[in-house]
């Protein structure tokens, strides 16, 4: 005698999505306008059974996403050569997920709004006969974070240890300005040079900020007092561009502030058998690439290569000062990739 527990449908994730893009557009010898509508809802469940040590457990994850928004744009060219574009953004979206334990009474919830607006101009012109040009731009962006939060209900041994971290989630209001430049020459018909320096952000996501659980290499906690982060690159570069050989080299040197990283708090969970790790600031880091690209067809053939060093390191961390000088995670020193791909007929090899 026994009772059936196991799902009939096994694990498996399932996502489903709809999507609405309203847009309009004028267009002229000279100029060219346009706004654009968009609202998008998206539903995410996934579906996991573990048998691990003589005990089953069944857990369903479900997300429900929403994002709205609209663009407005105007593409101009005031005098011979010189191509301005500028507009705005007007953006919110929602996340409400919620982990449904099927063999326990235990629901881990999180949520969270964010609204943003942003502004942009940019501008490009070029000399010599087309064989220099410039490019210059700024953007302003400002965002607001509500209405989140972490909880969990109906709490038994597989959630308790998260307990602590449950409860309302701080608003947080951040904003952000970036500003890129670039040159291009062009050396007769096949050569180019050029170099850029932009300063640029990377505004913190909804699922750092509002949600915390297990990862593979530990549990993450929630931060609502994300702030955007900035990197300063400069960038330059030279090529040879034919229509069978292109080959170029690529230099980026990068200083980061506030870069958003994941950090171990130094608590750990399940005994110390697991880290608590949360995406946090980094003051200053410094982020150094070199990388060079090579491809060539030859009929139905082409030949690919690129290989690419990257140096990056923590110079200064306010909150733990004993990572400065050490490198950051996820980003090896040497990176080679090489192939051959073939075109045969309506195949590719």
């Amino acid at each position: 005698l026994g009772e059936r527990i196991y799902d009939e449908d096994g694990s498996f994730t399932e996502h489903d999505s709809q999507l609405l893009i309203a847009k309009l557009n004028s267009k002229t010898r000279k100029t060219h306008w346009g706004l654009s509508i968009f609202a998008q809802d998206e539903n995410y469940v996934r579906n996991l059974e573990n048998f691990k040590g003589g005990n089953y457990s069944h857990l369903r994850v479900e997300s429900d996403r929403q994002d709205a928004g609209m663009c407005l744009f105007a593409n101009f060219l005031p005098i011979h050569k010189i191509f301005i574009s500028t507009g705005m953004n007007l953006k919110s979206g929602l996340v409400n997920g919620r982990d449904v334990y099927q063999t326990s009474t235990d629901m881990v919830i999180n949520k969270g709004k964010i609204s943003s607006a942003e502004m942009f101009l940019q501008s490009k012109f070029s000399l010599l006969d087309e064989k220099f040009h410039i490019l210059a731009g700024v953007n302003y962006n400002h965002s607001y974070l509500f209405d989140a939060g972490f909880y969990v209900e109906n709490s038994t041994s597989a959630t308790s240890f998260m307990n602590d971290f449950a409860g309302d989630l701080d608003d947080n209001m951040f904003s952000n300005f970036s500003l890129n430049t670039g040159v291009r020459y062009n050396l007769g018909k096949y050569f180019s040079l050029w170099s850029s320096v932009n300063k640029g952000f990377n505004a913190p996501t909804l699922e750092d900020m509002t949600r915390s659980g297990l990862m593979r290499f530990g549990f993450k906690i929630a931060n609502p007092k994300l702030q955007s982060e900035y990197l300063t690159n400069i960038n330059a570069g030279l090529g040879f561009f034919s229509k069978s050989l292109n080959l170029s080299f690529n230099g980026n040197y990068n200083q980061g502030k506030g870069f958003i990283y994941y950090v171990e708090t130094g608590e750990t969970i399940f005994g110390g058998s697991r880290n608590i790790i949360q995406k946090q600031n980094i003051t200053h880091v410094e982020l150094i690439n070199l990388s060079a690209d090579f491809d060539f067809n030859y009929k139905s053939l082409k030949f690919f290569a690129n290989a690419t060093y990257n140096n990056s390191k923590i110079l200064e961390f306010n909150e733990n000062p004993e990572l400065e000088g050490k490198m950051l995670m996820y980003s090896p020193l040497y990176n080679a990739n090489a192939g051959i791909s073939a075109k045969i007929s309506i195949y590719n090899i």
